[in-house]
């Protein structure tokens, strides 16, 4: 026996292997028994007709008739109720009512031994043998064989060493229970491959349930793979680990213009990237690294290559998708297709916002750089966020007033500071904010050359008060 067949029966519970002999040893039709027994009266006729009297039939024949009705009870209630009784109470029901018919027959094999008839005898003593090889329990109950066989040859084997006592028909019984040994021997062995095979057998059921729900687990896997990937905007597309094709969503169709009509023509990734590349998807073939045949076979060689970078391209639709291979279990590989061309147009797009912005940035400055008053840049805490040269020479280039992010209240108090005239300024100087009117005079009788006009602007990214400064 292979070592696979072993694991198999192995995880295979005994007492599965002993429910199925049970119900095959119950189930063991009643109407061969009823057909055999007109065989055996008519060949009993045949030997013993004239000899044996009439009763030496009947009490066999009625006896035979009452265990065959038993077996046929057994097997009607097990079939309406097979948790009624424990499988070793079933055997036993199974063997009380069989043992009994194959005693009706070794009965009738005892009395006709008593007759003076010793080749009708031995021609009815191998009769029985041959019953006990036909015993429908050999190759699944050695209990119920056993008993059977004894109860055939028993009876006629006692008589004619009991009763007859010669040379011969001792001989004749040891020839029978010899041969009944060697076939319960050669029974238990059959026995044995029987529940081999038995338990074999519900091993290759339990597979064949495993792999029907293993079948159908992936049925609904890929189904549900294919329902997920339908309904994405990302293109997407599956293939088997030799390249062959099996399954794109809409979105890859509608990117690439490869409807799945055309795409059942080309049934590998071979065929795919060869007609894309003539189509001129990537670029012109004589541009190709390699040329076409060369470029095809690295792109060949790099399918299954496991942790490839994406690729990002342009599609014949006038897309831009980024590319991305992944490797799935059982070596299949699904690439994934996103369309980046919103993207890439909005990044375009603050590209060159931001050029622009840089580039009004320096014009800015170099505006407020000609001037010859002094400007200011503050933010909405007036924050120092930008100066010209003009400022910062007003200021006296202090880095306490002029560097960036310093405050206005804090920039003013340290001028004051520096000049002796805090009180003075305290007093004279108020704090500026949006929405006031756009020229106003804050000085006190102290400083008359001194005025300060403000306006608020709106800056991006922020809302930001220029502060312009002259005498």
């Amino acid at each position: 026996m292979s070592a696979m067949n072993q694991v198999d029966i192995a995880r295979i519970d005994p007492q599965r292997v002993a429910q199925v002999v049970t119900n095959r040893l119950v189930a063991i039709p009643t109407m061969p028994k009823l057909l055999a027994l007109p065989i055996i009266l008519a060949a009993a006729g045949a030997l013993y007709g004239g000899i044996a009297p009439l009763w030496m039939y009947a009490v066999p024949t009625v006896l035979y008739l009452v265990a065959v009705w038993g077996s046929w009870r057994v097997t009607v209630v097990h079939e309406r109720n097979p948790a009624a009784v424990g499988l070793a109470g079933w055997r036993w029901l199974y063997t009380a009512t069989a043992v009994p018919t194959s005693f009706a027959s070794g009965l009738m094999g005892g009395l006709f031994a008593t007759l003076p008839a010793d080749q009708e005898r031995t021609l009815w003593t191998f009769a029985l043998c041959l019953m006990v090889g036909w015993t429908p329990s050999r190759s699944l109950h050695g209990p119920t064989f056993l008993l059977s066989g004894l109860a055939l040859l028993l009876p006629i084997g006692g008589v004619m060493v009991l009763n007859d006592g010669s040379r011969d028909a001792i001989g004749l019984a040891a020839i029978v229970f010899g041969f009944l040994a060697i076939i319960n021997l050669f029974s238990y062995i059959e026995r044995k491959r029987m529940r081999e095979q038995i338990a074999r057998d519900l091993a290759a059921a339990d597979l064949s349930q495993t792999l029907d729900q293993a079948h159908r687990d992936v049925a609904v896997a890929e189904e549900t793979m294919r329902t997920m990937l339908g309904n994405i905007s990302d293109g997407a597309m599956l293939y088997e680990r030799d390249g062959r094709w099996i399954y794109q969503n809409e979105a890859m169709a509608r990117l690439h213009d490869m409807p799945d009509e055309l795409l059942k023509t080309l049934p590998t990734f071979a065929d795919i990237i060869r007609f894309r590349a003539l189509r001129g998807d990537y670029g012109p073939t004589e541009m190709l690294p390699g040329g076409l045949e060369g470029w095809l076979r690295s792109r060949l060689a790099r399918f299954a290559t496991p942790g490839r970078p994406a690729e990002r391209r342009r599609t014949v639709t006038g897309r831009t998708v980024e590319v991305t291979y992944r490797q799935l279990p059982g070596g299949r590989v699904l690439t994934v297709h996103r369309d980046l061309t919103d993207i890439v147009e909005q990044e375009s797009r603050l590209t060159v916002a931001r050029d622009e912005a840089a580039e009004a940035r320096v014009r800015l400055i170099l505006a407020m750089e000609a001037m010859d008053d002094g400007i200011a840049f503050l933010d909405s805490d007036e924050r120092l966020i930008l100066c010209n040269e003009a400022y910062r020479r007003f200021m006296q280039h202090m880095p306490e007033i002029v560097a960036p992010g310093t405050a206005l209240p804090a920039a003013v108090l340290h001028a004051a500071e520096h000049q002796g005239t805090v009180e003075i300024l305290r007093a004279g100087f108020s704090r500026y904010c949006f929405g006031v009117p756009e020229q106003k005079k804050a000085f006190h009788p102290a400083y008359p050359a001194l005025r300060i006009r403000h306006k608020a602007y709106v800056l991006d990214p922020c809302r930001a008060t220029a502060r312009q400064n002259g005498p």
